[in-house]
């Protein structure tokens, strides 16, 4: 194991590389199968696992909503986690130069807090989708789904997102949300535009949070690409410089320490009463201006 403690404009992070230790129970015997890279600060947000036989390393997790991802507890979020994560696959690249390709299953949450309290999660993916008109991997890294011929679909099927949408096609499930988004709706071209009128609203994930997946349901045609698998061209992504405070040598690894730590719980739209989702007070807040 090499601990490093490094300096970057994203901030301080540490950064491990163990070897990923097998065990043959019947033998006893251990082998050395590739390395394990993670980065963060009092928590390890990143996990890499890059094996020797094979040129596709696996992005095992992403932390980025919890705390504690950098030296300081300097929150991380928007580009710098982006920065966080290129971190990680500089070290990658020069640990493990024989890999091509980094594979990743898009389906974080993140959490939503409604205007009765309680905390829901929305999906990452879709929330990027509807927005930006592409999933977070893609948009800063390049992703691309694994399967060629969903690729091909996909694709294909986010020219929707220039079509004007109708009446008929969505409910917003929320009698303060029908006195105000149908006439948004009706108003907008398409339904890029739609969602951009959507992202000034500051409140955005308690106004999209009982409508959202159905809207990319049509849009998409009834076909989901949530929770898909995506590759990421590692030689594409940019590296990050880095100052190097202190490295430290020793210690073991073994594949069972690799991340118990489960992914937060967060309650979705199915786990709760229609009648509570439909009578829930929600005000439409406007941003001064988008962020």
């Amino acid at each position: 194991m090499t601990k490093y403690t490094v300096k970057t404009q994203y901030g301080t992070f540490k950064v491990a590389v163990n070897e990923d230790i097998n065990i043959d129970f019947t033998t006893r015997e251990s082998k050395s199968i590739g390395k394990m890279i993670t980065v963060g600060g009092r928590n390890r947000c990143v996990g890499i696992h890059a094996p020797y036989s094979s040129n596709t390393a696996h992005l095992l997790n992403i932390s980025r909503t919890a705390g504690g991802c950098e030296m300081t507890d300097a929150i991380i979020s928007g580009l710098k986690t982006v920065g966080m994560l290129n971190l990680a696959f500089t070290f990658l690249k020069q640990e493990m130069p024989h890999i091509v390709h980094i594979e990743l299953e898009d389906k974080s949450d993140f959490p939503c807090t409604l205007s009765d309290g309680s905390v829901v999660g929305i999906s990452l993916a879709k929330y990027e989708m509807m927005f930006h008109q592409q999933s977070w991997y893609e948009r800063y890294f390049g992703a691309y789904l694994i399967n060629p011929d969903l690729r091909k679909l996909y694709l294909k099927m986010k020219e929707n997102f220039n079509k004007k949408p109708k009446q008929d096609e969505i409910r917003f499930h929320n009698k303060d949300l029908s006195k105000v988004l149908p006439q948004l709706l009706e108003e907008s071209a398409t339904w890029k535009e739609f969602f951009a009128k959507v992202y000034t609203m500051e409140n955005r994930c308690e106004v999209i949070f009982s409508w959202y997946s159905e809207a990319l349901q049509t849009i998409f045609d009834n076909i989901s690409f949530d929770r898909q698998s995506w590759l990421i061209d590692v030689q594409t992504t940019p590296s990050v410089e880095y100052e190097t405070l202190q490295v430290q040598q020793g210690g073991k690894y073994t594949r069972r320490n690799v991340y118990s730590k489960k992914s937060p719980y967060y309650k979705s739209r199915e786990h709760m009463f229609y009648d509570d989702i439909y009578s829930m007070p929600i005000t439409i807040k406007y941003s001064s201006s988008e962020t």
